[in-house]
């Protein structure tokens, strides 16, 4: 979460962070991270597998950014 966040700081806090952490521990401090860095909101951030996932907003689906960090463990 810490690279991310740390686009996100770059570009402002205007865009719509949509994240999904498979451990329970990078989660938990991947949404304390971002509530500092995006005001409070991660209602878009969970907690699960990401190939079970899909992120959409109204009719629009996708991503503008999409950043992989696959799982080395």
């Amino acid at each position: 979460g810490e690279a991310i966040l740390s686009l996100m700081k770059c570009w402002g806090t205007t865009g719509t962070l949509y994240g999904c952490e498979m451990e329970a521990t990078r989660y938990s401090a991947f949404k304390d991270s971002a509530a500092k860095v995006m005001c409070g909101l991660t209602k878009n951030l969970t907690h699960g597998d990401a190939f079970q996932v899909s992120f959409s907003r109204g009719e629009k689906t996708g991503v503008s950014v999409l950043f992989l960090n696959p799982p080395y463990d």
